[in-house]
């Protein structure tokens, strides 16, 4: 049995992992050129040092209103920056689609029992979903799966919320 001095300090140790993830990331994002080299920083550098063992960024589309698959992280990504089998998603269709269609971010603890599920590359029970908004809305999706029924937390929202955000700024500025 943890006692609350133990709890603490898992707790504070877990903030600190998260902070040194975001303070990594910015570092990388900084350097970073062209709008591969941001989505490809997200996957390959943020997402992967968080241990998630998959995941993909998506780009949005404007004018047809679809998410391409842009950069990879797990079984997705086998080599360099290659993304296996990338498909395309309509804005409104399955979890990412409806994200990019609202603007608001989502944890799916078991994706069996949503109806909106899209099987990509293998099926996995969860799954977390959170846009990039730039200045006009919805520009990309952040999306993480994990076999594991109930993965994700609010502290893994509230991360990849921050480098939606921080990613945001600086395709807006490419």
């Amino acid at each position: 049995m943890e006692t609350s001095t133990e709890k603490e300090i898992i707790l504070l140790k877990k903030k600190a992992f998260y902070l040194d993830v975001i303070s990594s990331f910015a570092t990388k994002l900084l350097k970073t050129r062209t709008e591969d080299d941001v989505v490809w920083t997200i996957a390959k550098h943020a997402v992967a040092k968080l241990g998630y063992i998959d995941c993909v960024v998506y780009l949005l589309d404007e004018e047809d209103q679809v998410l391409y698959q842009r950069a990879a992280h797990g079984p997705k990504n086998p080599v360099d920056f290659d993304i296996e089998n990338p498909i395309i998603i309509k804005v409104g269709e399955g979890i990412v689609g409806s994200v990019a269609e609202t603007g608001v971010g989502e944890i799916v603890g078991n994706t069996e029992q949503d109806n909106r599920y899209l099987l990509d590359d293998e099926a996995r029970l969860s799954e977390i979903t959170i846009p990039i908004i730039g200045n006009n809305g919805v520009i990309g999706i952040i999306d993480s799966e994990h076999p594991d029924e109930g993965f994700y937390s609010q502290d893994d929202f509230e991360v990849l919320t921050t480098i939606a955000s921080m990613s945001s700024s600086k395709l807006e500025e490419l």
